[in-house]
């Protein structure tokens, strides 16, 4: 748990579409469009779809990754942003302190709900997607993820929307992570309650200016704020990503698309942007001593880096939404940081002094120190 102070219990309901990750261990070998995997006699081939092949990107191919993966050492683990955000708030919360309610347009799968059911949250599956597997290879900075054929997007039945009206409308919040249809979000959109959202690159660019970014707080990483303004980052090194991002974050405030709402920008290992108005971002991260040793414990423990961000999407929501009065947003970083290196396996606790804070001016030119 978080050292926020709860003053009544909340619900929240969550949104999302389930994965199946397979965690694959063996050799892996890169060769220009493909990646081979080799474990004991098995070998299997992946042609990417997005060429080249790059460490801590998200990959699709043609092939049935469920199938191809059998004859692999894997183990098979419940996924996916909105359940994994949903089970991380269970883990950061107590059921006197939050009810939950996940949302889900996938078909039930054993897995998931075994998951949900020991974490104590209400589900409610619409059965129209099958649940995907994603093979996850790699930890940290060289993980690869490889997503399969792209599904085809749904469309909402007058049940499936008065479900979410009932729940959305007598909720203290809505939490959506990686939705991928428009019909769903918008219904998650269509009340006056306090609104979290997780960008990605799963919807239009337009839809997300226009109908998510002016409505609640939003959490997204450095490459998709980007790619939400056309830019691929793909060949940029940190230090570019992140100056782009600044810059992506001025366009939101100074535009108007997003003029006072929270903004959380995760940099990877580089911390975090976030902001709460139009003139100031502050950088929070942690001081190099302790990047080190988080980098050892996710060395250690490899597939424990996946899911972190859905972590710390979980943790900015619950110490926003929980805290007993005001709050900063510098403060929420620094807690939500804590939740997601919690998940990575470090266990040790992170001092206030384990983090350095940079404030910068948003209405100057360029990237300095205010």
């Amino acid at each position: 748990m978080t050292e926020t102070t709860l003053f009544e219990k909340k619900t929240v309901v969550v949104g999302g579409s389930a994965t199946l990750d397979s965690l694959i261990q063996g050799i892996v070998r890169v060769n220009g469009p493909r990646i081979t995997i080799e474990y004991d006699n098995a070998i299997e081939h992946f042609d990417v779809e997005d060429p080249p092949i790059r460490a801590g990107h998200k990959h699709r191919v043609s092939q049935d990754i469920g199938e191809r993966t059998r004859g692999l050492l894997h183990r098979i683990k419940p996924g996916g942003g909105g359940y994994n955000s949903v089970t991380a708030l269970r883990r950061l919360s107590s059921t006197a302190e939050l009810d939950l309610d996940y949302v889900d347009v996938s078909v039930q799968d054993s897995l998931v709900v075994e998951g949900l059911e020991r974490y104590g949250i209400n589900y409610h599956f619409f059965g129209l997607r099958p649940v995907p597997t994603n093979a996850v290879i790699g930890s940290r900075e060289d993980k690869i993820v490889l997503k399969g054929p792209k599904l085809g997007r749904i469309e909402l039945d007058a049940g499936h929307r008065l479900l979410i009206y009932g729940l959305t409308n007598s909720s203290d919040a809505v939490f959506l992570n990686s939705a991928k249809d428009k019909g769903f979000v918008e219904c998650f959109l269509d009340n006056d309650k306090p609104a979290y959202f997780v960008v990605t690159t799963s919807l239009e660019p337009d839809f997300v200016v226009e109908k998510m970014l002016p409505r609640g707080v939003c959490i997204m990483n450095y490459d998709d704020i980007s790619a939400l303004f056309g830019t691929d980052t793909s060949a940029y090194d940190d230090k570019a990503k992140m100056e782009m991002a600044f810059e992506m974050i001025k366009r939101i405030r100074i535009d108007g698309i997003n003029p006072d709402r929270n903004l959380y920008v995760t940099l990877g290992k580089n911390g975090v942007y976030c902001s709460y108005g139009p003139g100031s971002l502050f950088h929070v991260r942690l001081s190099d001593e302790f990047i080190e040793k988080v980098r050892q414990t996710a060395m250690a423990n490899p597939s424990s880096t996946n899911g972190a961000g859905d972590v710390f999407a979980a943790a900015v929501l619950y110490n926003e939404l929980c805290a007993k009065g005001r709050f900063k947003v510098t403060d929420v970083s620094k807690k939500a940081s804590a939740a997601a290196v919690r998940h990575i396996g470090y266990g040790e606790p992170l001092p206030d002094s384990a983090f350095i804070v940079n404030r910068y001016s948003l209405d100057s030119g360029s990237r300095k120190a205010a």
